[in-house]
């Protein structure tokens, strides 16, 4: 029984994690019909700029896990306006090249301008400790894992049924053009969405790094 229950906590963290990634993943799908294979190099540039913060301005925690979350929306935004705002209009077919150009172009500058092994970045090392219940040992990183997903997914659910660009990104979904013809702008609404896929980037590398301890 308890190794029943020790093995549902670990799927529950490691599906937290996931589930951080995929959201980002589907918010920018169901809008542009997009599958963004940059995704995971918007992880990686917030795995890189936590080491960057802490080699030069701060070894704070709180104030890197700041840092990484600002990199990896401003990466995605960015991203948006460069590459992926001019084929917004192009085929299927474009845009996935387009994201798998953009991939491996970031890949390969973390080579040249980082290190082709990894580094270590041990800042949030902190929020894994083990912590026994009874017969049962569970890691503290699991549990923040899991409530930071749950809190995400009502937070996101509320931005989505009660703000006026959360209610344009659902409408988007359905019918973009319909949404523009409404009197909202496509790139905001665009745009935003990629900032909010950029933000669980980034709290999904927070944890990445926690377990890892390296990028």
């Amino acid at each position: 029984m308890d190794y029943a229950i020790q093995q549902t906590l670990n799927a529950l963290s490691f599906g937290a994690e996931y589930a951080l990634i995929a959201l980002g993943l589907a918010i920018v799908f169901s809008i542009m019909g997009l599958v963004n294979f940059a995704h995971g190099e918007v992880v990686a540039f917030g795995g890189y700029s936590m080491v960057i913060t802490a080699t030069l301005l701060t070894s704070n925690p709180w104030i890197i896990m700041i840092g990484v979350m600002f990199a990896c929306v401003l990466t995605a935004v960015v991203l948006e306006r460069v590459a992926f705002r001019t084929v917004r209009g192009a085929d299927l077919t474009t845009g996935l090249l387009t994201a798998f150009g953009v991939s491996i172009v970031l890949q390969n500058l973390f080579l040249l301008l980082g290190s082709p092994r990894a580094i270590a970045a041990t800042q949030f090392i902190f929020l894994d400790k083990t912590i026994t219940i009874g017969t049962i040992r569970v890691s503290s990183l699991q549990i923040y894992e899991t409530l930071a997903t749950l809190v995400a997914i009502v937070v996101l659910t509320l931005f989505l049924r009660k703000t006026p660009l959360g209610i344009a990104m659902r409408a988007a979904a359905l019918d973009f053009e319909m949404v523009r013809l409404c009197g909202f702008r496509a790139n905001r609404v665009i745009a935003g969405a990629f900032a909010i896929s950029g933000l669980l980037a980034g709290l999904a590398c927070i944890f990445i790094m926690a377990r890892r301890g390296s990028v």
